[in-house]
Parts: structure tokens; sequence; C-alpha cells
């Protein structure tokens, strides 16, 4: 493993956000907030070959130029954000078809300007393994951080996961079904417009 990481440092710096593309179906309940610290946290954990043992820190300053937001307010953000994703759990179904939940992290720390995460197994495969049976997407940090709406980075996400194509559609429908929106967004100018328009313009 330490052989391949070394190969993705120098393919995706720390700049560069890499995660599988079946995270996406993973964390669309999350807020905007714990997504931002996913974000963050993903590059950390690629660099040093991150393990169950390993705790990811992400300070509020960081926290607060990455997302554009002012200091005092990330350190509430971060603290609310990383209580939230200790909550947090998913389902997928194992070799045996037996349905497994899964929490994202098994340890979280909040200290003076900084959260401590421990992400389990299951995550940390999800950041650090790239390959034609586990496909992922990549896009720079500065690129989707700053995203606003509810669902910007969720869509930014389906967006650069499909740039690669001459071109791409996808039916109301379809949009609700991979970010399992509410009944309120059956209709189409319910979506958030400004976060679409933002994440296809990348």
């Amino acid at each position: 493993m330490t052989n391949q990481v070394g190969l993705y440092e120098k393919k995706y710096p720390a700049n560069w956000v890499v995660m599988q593309n079946r995270i996406l179906q993973a964390f669309y309940e999350m807020t905007l907030d714990e997504k931002r610290l996913l974000l963050l946290a993903s590059s950390v954990v690629r660099l040093i070959d991150a393990t169950e043992k390993d705790t990811i820190e992400i300070t509020a300053k960081a926290f607060a130029e990455a997302c554009n937001i002012q200091v005092d307010s990330a350190y509430t953000q971060l603290k609310d954000a990383s209580e939230t994703m200790m909550r947090r759990f998913f389902s997928y179904r194992n070799e045996r078809g037996s349905r497994v939940n899964v929490q994202w992290v098994i340890r979280s720390i909040y200290e003076d300007g900084y959260v401590s995460l421990c992400f389990t197994d299951e995550v940390l495969l999800m950041l650090k393994v790239f390959d034609e049976n586990n496909p992922f997407t990549k896009y720079k940090k500065e690129d989707v951080l700053k995203l606003k709406g509810e669902y910007s980075i969720d869509i930014y996400h389906l967006a650069k996961k499909h740039e690669a194509m001459s071109s791409w559609t996808m039916s109301l429908e379809e949009i609700r079904e991979e970010l399992a929106l509410s009944k309120s967004y059956e209709r189409i100018n319910n979506l958030k417009v400004e976060s679409s328009t933002q994440a296809l313009k990348k």
C-alpha cells in the first residue's frame, strides 16, 4: 500500500480531493459543514496512508480559509460538524449479502481551535484506493469548498464524475434518486439552481 500511496501523492497533491464515487451515495445526508470537513480530511488521509489509529487534524483556521468563512464562525461550525459526523453511519452489502452498518468515525475530539478524527477502515478505503475496481473522482479543493448551497457539493461531484463524457444528461427523477432528495424536490424549480450552475461551470 505504501508504494501506491507514494504514487497517489505524486499524481494527486494535497490541494486535490480524490475519493471513490461510491462515497457520494454514502454522504448525501451529511450537512454542508460535515462534507467540507470530510473533503479537507481526504487529502491528509491519502497522503499519510492513514489507519484507524491515525488522527486527522483539521484546524478552525484552515477550515475558515478553505470555506471562505469567518474564523469565529468556523470554530462553532467545525465543532458541530465533528460531533454530528460521530453519530453518522452508512450501510452496504458484504460478499454474503448481509447488510453491514458502518460508522464514519470511531473517535472525534474537539480541542482549542482544531478537531481530531479517526476514520473507520471502510471510509479510509474510499479515500485511499483508486483503481478500475474502485472508480473515483478528483477535483481541486478550492473549486468546491466555497460552494454554499445545501446540495452544491453533491451536484459538483456528479458533474465532475461525468466531465469526460462528450455530453451528459440526467432526468429530475435520476437526480432525486442519486442525491436521495425529499419529495419537496419533485418540481425542477425547487432544486438549488445556483448550486447546479456553479457546479457545472467548473
